[in-house]
């Protein structure tokens, strides 16, 4: 975890585009008022780039009363604070994983009574953020920022840098806990042996 305030996350951001820094992330300079408009879009784009453990939460889906015009019978409406989506269950264990669904934007369309789902939330304090997820998140920040500030080019480069720090970030947070167990295959049980009767 970090110990880090939006102001230091700002800061970071801004030595990354070479430019100067700002005392306070509420401040009336060019700097903190750049930051203030891209903030929400940079960090909901960072979340957004995988399922980040620290970030992850679980819910029951409440039944809209709308229903599909076409293929399924519910609509489950997704949570106010909801990012990006992890897994799918019809029931609270989350297991099995629901796999007959279609994710829109006005929610989970499926034939199941009931949904629950594993998802990535968009109000993880500045000061639970873990580093790897912190170098990512300021690049992100520093290349929305740069093109107002510096230039398009510094915005590219920072793009790339981005790309990079995201494969470290997801090699990091990956390990993090343990191995996903996928269900197993007919074709696995039966090169391990197992024949249906």
């Amino acid at each position: 975890m970090s110990a880090l305030t939006r102001t230091d996350i700002v800061n970071l951001a801004l030595r990354e585009i070479g430019t100067d820094r700002i005392e306070d992330y509420t401040e009336s300079t060019p700097e903190a008022d750049v930051a203030r408009d891209v903030w929400d879009q940079a960090i909901r784009m960072t979340l957004s780039r995988h399922q980040w453990k620290f970030a992850m939460k679980g819910a029951a889906l409440g039944r809209s009363s709308s229903t599909p015009a076409t293929r399924y019978t519910y609509i489950y409406t997704l949570p106010g604070d909801f990012v990006r989506l992890g897994s799918v269950s019809s029931s609270s264990t989350m297991s099995p994983d629901l796999i007959d669904y279609v994710h829109r934007d006005d929610g989970i369309h499926c034939d199941e009574t009931s949904v629950y789902i594993e998802y990535v939330y968009d109000a993880p304090a500045v000061g639970v953020w873990p580093a790897w997820f912190v170098d990512l998140a300021v690049v992100d920040l520093a290349s929305l920022m740069a093109s107002p500030l510096k230039s398009t080019t510094e915005r590219e480069r920072l793009e790339q840098l981005a790309t990079k720090r995201l494969a470290v970030a997801r090699s990091i947070d990956s390990q993090q806990g343990p191995p996903r167990r996928w269900p197993e295959s007919s074709w696995v049980s039966a090169h391990r042996g197992w024949r249906a009767r």
